[in-house]
């Protein structure tokens, strides 16, 4: 697993099992049910998107996931202004989703732009990984900008 996805994971599952003590050690304060609950589905999110960033992924998948974590950052921004009772946890929030997404677009410019392939007879694992980059090379066609656009052959 690489250090990105280690990081993403024990924050997600920091934010999973332990969303009280995260959101407290962020904020200075204690959080209130509904933040508890938004917590546990922002730490699963992040632990999916670590399994799908594990191992060495391409620049297409990189990119996508610092796109998602843009988009995250700017809606905890959002949520900051319109809701001022929850502004400090929002705030916390967006810094950490936009870390990330900072963290990612740095990885993803410097990943290759075609991934390398999986030995023949890589099994269950390779196979994944394949059909990762696939689908986020395909996703990307539309959603990613030309610069980070993995390479067409």
């Amino acid at each position: 697993m690489s250090w990105f996805a280690a990081v993403r994971a024990g924050y997600g599952a920091g934010l999973l099992f332990a969303p009280d003590l995260i959101v407290t050690l962020g904020t200075g304060h204690r959080p209130d049910p509904r933040t508890t609950a938004v917590a546990r589905v922002l730490g699963a999110r992040h632990l999916v998107q670590a399994a799908g960033t594990a191992g060495t992924p391409g620049r297409a998948v990189l990119a996508l996931g610092a796109e998602a974590d843009l988009v995250h950052g700017a809606s905890m921004l959002l949520l900051a202004a319109w809701d001022r009772t929850r502004a400090r946890t929002a705030r916390t929030d967006a810094a950490a989703a936009l870390s990330f997404a900072l963290a990612g677009a740095l990885l993803a410019r410097h990943a290759p732009s075609t991934p390398q392939r999986p030995p023949r007879g890589g099994g269950v694992l390779a196979s994944a990984a394949a059909w990762r980059e696939a689908a986020a090379a395909r996703l990307g066609r539309w959603l990613l900008p030309a610069s980070l656009r993995q390479a067409r052959d």
